[in-house]
């Protein structure tokens, strides 16, 4: 799956009422940082269009938020995480 093709848990989620986690698991085959970037990527999108996002990613879940406190916390997470070993 290209990076321009990722999307939400839920395709459904970006364009409804269902509030949206950013998560690590829908993204098999792509590597860490690929992986963390395309994370931010959607949280920034999220919080650039005043939307709740949370972050799910192994031994963390963020809750839903809005704001730029929120979006900072989301994304200190995702800077400082240790991807698991293959």
């Amino acid at each position: 799956m290209a990076p321009d093709q990722l999307t939400f848990d839920n395709p459904v989620e970006r364009h409804s009422h269902i509030k949206p986690h950013a998560s690590w698991q829908p993204l098999p085959g792509l590597d860490a940082e690929t992986r963390l970037s395309q994370l931010a990527r959607w949280c920034l999108d999220a919080a650039g269009e005043s939307r709740s996002f949370g972050v799910r990613l192994p031994g963390t879940a963020l809750p839903l938020g809005t704001g730029p406190q929120h979006l900072g916390v989301c994304l200190s997470a995702l800077a400082l995480f240790e991807a698991p070993g293959p």
